[in-house]
């Protein structure tokens, strides 16, 4: 591995290593965790360009925790972070077409709230997934 793509990896780790110790303090304080879910979606977006997998996982953990917590808003984003990587060549048609269900239910969910920056990235990343439909 070059070395400029060693330092990447490095700095990367590095960028998870303070949210992660506030998040573990934060757990240890009040034995609740707001924003776990938010963390796990930066992890996946900080893994996607090089290890898609972990991306994923990463993304998945966020629905699951945001889905146990009841928090539609950071569900959305990590629905929205998973959809964007599921756009990637090599992604199952059956597995896009899964999460693309799962973001337009959400979408759905929030059809009577105000416009906001989360939901607009949410149709649009949605809009070539509902493609695959053709």
């Amino acid at each position: 591995m070059p070395l400029d793509e060693c330092e990447k990896r490095r700095q990367r780790r590095e960028l998870l290593a303070v949210p992660r110790l506030h998040v573990l303090d934060l757990a240890k304080s009040t034995g609740d965790v707001p924003y776990l879910a938010e963390l796990h979606r930066l992890e996946g977006a900080l893994h996607a360009e090089d290890d898609p997998r972990a991306a994923e996982d990463s993304f998945r953990r966020a629905i699951a925790v945001a889905r146990e917590q009841g928090a539609r808003s950071l569900e959305l984003r990590a629905t929205t972070s998973l959809a964007r990587l599921s756009l990637r060549p090599g992604t199952r048609a059956a597995t896009r077409r899964t999460i693309a269900d799962d973001l337009a239910e959400l979408v759905a969910w929030f059809s009577d709230a105000t416009e906001n920056p989360d939901l607009r990235d949410a149709r649009q990343v949605l809009a070539p997934l509902r493609g695959d439909r053709a």
